[in-house]
């Protein structure tokens, strides 16, 4: 069985490490800001998904995740405004990438 948690918490630590700041999580219905790492995880798994929102330099990305998937797949989305630079685009996918190999080769 996945440990959604330790998934969450994971993804977050990639983006981190690229240089975004977790800025809230939502749950699908309430939202939290500026949660830990640890209080963004718990709250997203008490459903069945939410979003982890990030910022860099005063650009916000959110992540939508959805329990249930294979761990590799647990970010299922993303979005952002229009004006948001490809550069911020490509750091926030670039780590989304690695922490998808990551988990893909855990799971092989």
């Amino acid at each position: 069985m996945t440990d959604y948690n330790k998934v969450l918490r994971s993804f977050i630590h990639f983006q981190e490490a690229a240089g975004f700041k977790l800025v809230s999580a939502t749950d699908g219905e309430d939202r939290i800001k500026n949660p830990s790492t640890q209080e963004a995880a718990d709250w997203i798994c008490g459903t069945d998904e939410g979003t982890l929102s990030f910022t860099k330099e005063g650009h916000r990305i959110t992540a939508f995740a959805v329990l249930g998937n294979e761990a590799y797949c647990t970010i299922a989305d993303a979005g952002w405004k229009k004006d948001c630079p490809a550069k911020i685009l490509k750091d926030f996918d670039d780590a989304w990438d690695a922490f998808s190999h990551k988990w893909e080769a855990l799971e092989a």
